[in-house]
């Protein structure tokens, strides 16, 4: 697989991010300068002739290796691509100097976007259980229904500004985990007191609400992390353990949650030789 280049990444980045909050003029206009020099397609020896034909010696002199120059970039494209990466490189450092300045000022304006949201559909779904069946939702009272209404739209703003949210982050010099929800997850929800297994089970859903329904109906805040730079990434649960138990000669298969807080692991068994016992 290959790895996405750093200026690829980090465009990709402040792009997200600009559907809530414009980058500073100075990042867009340099990096409209280097999306132009990619761009750039000048025929060097088309001028270099006309200045022969013109007698213009200066435009000659000038002109005369910048073709000889271009005619071996097109022979040899990695010379071309070595002078483009050079480039590339002192761009991508510039871009990443200037957006720094900025960078947690702008996750606080999406941070504070996304915390809004989130209190308006926490609001909703104390009023009414988005994924209601209708008819039960028809004979309540107004407010019930327009709460009822109003959580799919408020849970898709939540959508919309999460990837943004995620790219402010990541510019805040948050690493991304592969895959990234173990990071999203704790960016967007407190995960304090809750059980492992049963957020990430809600974070799965794909209800009326999407997973936003499911994490107010487990009781927890969905907010956005007040520190970036303090988030840990939030990791998935441990398989369940499967166990047999014998009581009066019968054997009985259970599961267990290595995530309850009462969990306690298998004894270990205790090897002689080639046979094993569990003591």
């Amino acid at each position: 697989m290959l790895r996405e280049h750093p200026y690829d990444r980090h465009v990709s980045l402040v792009t997200a991010v600009a559907a809530v909050v414009e980058p500073p003029p100075e990042w867009t206009e340099l990096q409209r300068r280097f999306a132009d020099y990619l761009d750039r397609r000048v025929d060097t020896a088309a001028q270099l002739a006309a200045a022969v034909m013109a007698g213009d010696t200066d435009a000659i002199a000038a002109l005369q290796p910048l073709a000889i120059a271009e005619a071996t970039g097109r022979a040899r494209p990695e010379i071309a691509a070595t002078v483009t990466n050079t480039v590339r490189a002192a761009v991508t450092d510039r871009l990443h100097a200037i957006y720094e300045t900025r960078a947690v000022e702008v996750y606080g304006t999406i941070a504070a976007k996304f915390n809004s949201s989130a209190e308006k559909f926490t609001a909703t779904t104390e009023l009414a259980d988005p994924n209601a069946d209708p008819e039960s939702v028809v004979a309540a009272p107004a407010k019930v229904r327009t709460a009822w209404s109003d959580a799919p739209l408020l849970a898709a703003e939540l959508d919309e500004l999460l990837p943004a949210l995620h790219a402010a982050a990541e510019l805040c010099g948050v690493p991304t985990p592969t895959p990234p929800d173990g990071l999203l997850l704790p960016l967007c929800v407190d995960t304090t007191g809750h059980h492992r297994r049963r957020l990430w089970e809600a974070w799965r859903n794909r209800g009326r609400a999407g997973r936003w329904s499911a994490l107010t109906t487990l009781g927890a805040t969905i907010r956005a992390h007040p520190h970036p730079a303090d988030i840990e990434p939030y990791r998935p649960p441990r398989p369940m353990e499967t166990r047999t138990a014998t009581r009066d000669g019968e054997t009985r298969v259970y599961q267990v949650d290595p995530e309850d807080a009462d969990y306690q692991p298998p004894p270990e068994p205790l090897v002689y030789g080639r046979a094993s016992f569990v003591g």
